[in-house]
């Protein structure tokens, strides 16, 4: 009987992806390991994505909006998962009775033939996403496409309130779509009863919308940095320059930490496939990651959770390493600053996810790719 960790290690082939062997046989176990090339969004002239979900404010004839990508750091976790193949009882040998031979023997010799436990780093795997990445094919179109399924905690009745929200953007105007399919989730039928038992009171306040707009310019923060969606293109393609341009751009908390969060934007950007592999690539070589398989969104999607290393957020991956499917906050938010006279700062509390349920390009405002 196999085990599902053990159905992962196999999938990503984890003895390739240690020290000199990865390097030397990475772009042939590549090769094997992932399938098809899939259309994905790459950079073209005129494009950019409004975050509606970390809030939008009109200033001086700008919309500006804040992406606090700094998260605070605390605690340092396990850098590496776990996989044991085989296994023994307590005791070993014969049977006590003079030629009866116990099946705790064959246990015993299974497991001294055992292969040694297999560790998954999130290092590998993250430059195996890296590499997916680069391997994406040009997609066309004048408008960036964004569906996202956002689920935020309610302070009240353990509820979590669920709407979806769309966009549409050129770099200049477009459409967004808020407040869609709204439900509300309980964590238990106990919350419900005591939800309903108060007269069913509204525990969201958002309403249906949909507005067009045009001659807007959307920006949003990492650190110190602030960016035009229409900038991105700009932005290093290299790890080594990416890196740079983070330092240059973090502020407060630790550095891991801090590209952590900018990563999460990035991997949802619209940013060309070398701007995305390369913030893999970062996020590769920080310490504390904690890689978990299995792990699944509130769409019912199964992935890889990569969890913060001060245990604070989690990046849920397709399995391929390259596809981001969901941003989770495990820990609520606390400011580290108060923001600036244009940027809007929204703090997230424990339970907050972000589902990505869609990217791309289309050629029309109201098509979807």
């Amino acid at each position: 009987m196999t085990h599902p960790v053990d159905d992962l290690v196999a999938e990503l082939r984890p003895d390739e992806y240690t020290g000199a062997a990865y390097q030397r046989r990475r772009e042939a176990d590549l090769a094997r390991a992932f399938a098809t090339p899939r259309r994905a969004p790459r950079w073209t002239d005129r494009f950019a994505t409004p975050y509606r979900r970390t809030g939008l404010a009109l200033a001086g004839g700008a919309l500006a909006m804040a992406a606090a990508a700094t998260v605070t750091a605390s605690v340092t976790l396990s850098a590496t998962m776990s996989a044991t193949a085989g296994g023994a009882g307590p005791l070993g040998g014969q049977d006590a009775r003079p030629g009866v031979t116990s099946s705790i023997s064959t246990a015993a010799d299974d497991a001294r033939d055992a292969p040694s436990p297999i560790r998954l780093e999130p290092r590998a795997f993250l430059l195996a996403g890296a590499e997916t990445v680069l391997r994406e094919q040009p997609a066309d179109g004048r408008y960036r496409y964004e569906r996202t399924r956002t689920f935020e905690p309610v302070d009240r009745y353990g509820a979590l309130v669920a709407h979806t929200d769309e966009s549409w953007y050129d770099g200049r105007g477009g459409r967004t779509s808020s407040n869609q399919d709204v439900e509300v989730v309980f964590d238990s039928a106990g919350d419900k009863a005591r939800w309903q038992a108060a007269g069913s009171p509204s525990l969201w306040s958002g309403k249906p919308s949909t507005d067009d707009f045009s001659k807007i310019s959307l920006s949003w923060s990492i650190g110190r940095k602030s960016l035009t969606m229409n900038r991105l293109h700009a932005l290093p393609e290299t790890a080594a320059g990416l890196e740079k341009w983070l330092h240059q751009a973090h502020t407060e908390g630790s550095f891991p930490d801090f590209v952590f969060g900018a990563a999460r934007y990035l991997l949802s950007s619209p940013a060309s496939a070398e701007t995305r592999a390369a913030a893999l690539r970062v996020l590769a070589d920080q310490p504390g990651l904690t890689l978990s398989e299995n792990v699944a969104d509130r769409l019912g999607r199964t992935g890889v959770a990569i969890d913060s290393p001060d245990g604070a957020a989690r990046l849920i991956v397709d399995r391929s390493g390259s596809t981001l499917l969901a941003y989770v906050q495990l820990v609520t938010e606390r400011p580290v600053r108060e923001p600036g006279p244009r940027e809007v700062r929204i703090l997230h509390a424990a339970g907050y996810q972000a589902a990505y349920e869609a990217m791309g390009w289309t050629r029309e405002v109201g098509t979807r790719p």
